[in-house]
């Protein structure tokens, strides 16, 4: 029995919005350059580093390792930082949270506002501006 021809149209649309909507899910957040560091979550390897996306966590080993943001500027995650990252839909705001460790943030900030959070504190960063950052 051969199945009507709109299934498989409406098959291959159901996978085509499918992928869509992961595509959108998952904001690029920048690539990772480090020699020890571990990542959990969504990433894509690259040639020259490791692309993380949104509702990563990054974790330094003995060397720090520097996150260079898609939008511009890099992040630098210190030996023994566990860092999650996120973003949002749009992906123009970004929040990391970090439970101990060091972080260094250098990084253009436009229209909107990012959000570190820690044990301690909730620091909200609005913008335009530049973020000169250390924790």
């Amino acid at each position: 029995m051969q199945s009507p021809p709109y299934r498989s149209a409406l098959v291959s649309l159901l996978l085509v919005l499918g992928a869509s909507a992961l595509s959108h899910a998952q904001q690029n957040i920048g690539e990772l350059y480090a020699t020890d560091a571990s990542v959990k979550g969504s990433v894509i390897l690259a040639n020259s580093g490791t692309s993380v996306l949104s509702g990563s966590s990054i974790e330094a080993g003995t060397h720090a390792a520097t996150l260079k943001l898609e939008r511009g500027g890099s992040l630098l995650v210190c030996q023994g930082t566990n860092l999650s990252v996120n973003a949002s839909n749009s992906g123009r705001q970004l929040m990391f949270s970090l439970n101990s460790g060091d972080l260094e943030l250098n990084y253009p900030l436009g229209a909107s506002a990012d959000t570190l959070l820690t044990p301690d504190f909730h620091l909200l960063m609005p913008g335009p501006g530049t973020v000169h950052l250390a924790v």
